[in-house]
């Protein structure tokens, strides 16, 4: 059987999330946001179901498997935006399943909350955006640099170039990590070191 690794691990808060955080300080999600550092904004569209480097394993999973890990190397640092039509905060770390299209426009409206200094926010996706020029126009209001990698295929030039004018409309930089080869890699890369 192939596991694709589009199963929510529903319940089971990720060590290190702003949920696990809360729990085990008992405190409000509130009080641990504000030592959030890290703005992660990831691509959960229909697309991030397809195979990463590994057959049989989704870019999804290597998504969630990368994130999983950088929130528990940085415990209450992270924050995790999951967006495909719509963005939803995600306080348990999980990635919600893939579904739907992407609207990058509509994550980094979300996402403009945490616009603040000291802010970075990462953008991972795998595809052209369905309101690429929206999203354009929304990231040049940012204070902040958006960093973004790019994880889908190395023929999608299109999406690749997306990201890429996203990340520089904000000066932010842009990695490509075709099939999620060295995803977590890249996120250290682009992010401070953990404090």
């Amino acid at each position: 059987m192939i596991n694709r690794g589009l199963t929510r691990h529903a319940a089971v808060p990720v060590k290190g999330s702003v949920g696990a955080v809360a729990a085990a300080n008992n405190t409000n999600m509130g009080d641990v946001f504000l030592e959030v550092n890290t703005v992660c904004i990831v691509d959960i569209s229909g697309s991030m179901s397809s195979d990463g480097s590994e057959p049989g394993t989704s870019r999804w999973e290597f998504a969630r498997q990368a994130l999983s890990r950088l929130q528990n190397e940085r415990p209450g640092k992270v924050a995790l935006v999951a967006f495909s039509e719509t963005p939803q905060f995600c306080p348990d770390g999980q990635l919600p399943i893939v579904r739907g299209s992407t609207c990058v426009g509509e994550a980094l409206k979300f996402a403009k909350l945490a616009d603040v200094p000291g802010m970075s926010l990462l953008l991972i996706s795998d595809g052209q955006p369905t309101d690429g020029n929206a999203g354009l126009v929304i990231a040049r209001t940012f204070d902040q640099k958006i960093d973004t990698i790019y994880v889908g295929p190395r023929h999608d030039v299109g999406a690749q170039n997306f990201l890429k004018r996203l990340s520089a409309a904000t000066g932010g930089k842009h990695v490509d990590d075709f099939a999620c080869v060295k995803l977590l890699t890249s996120m250290d890369s682009l992010l401070p070191p953990p404090k």
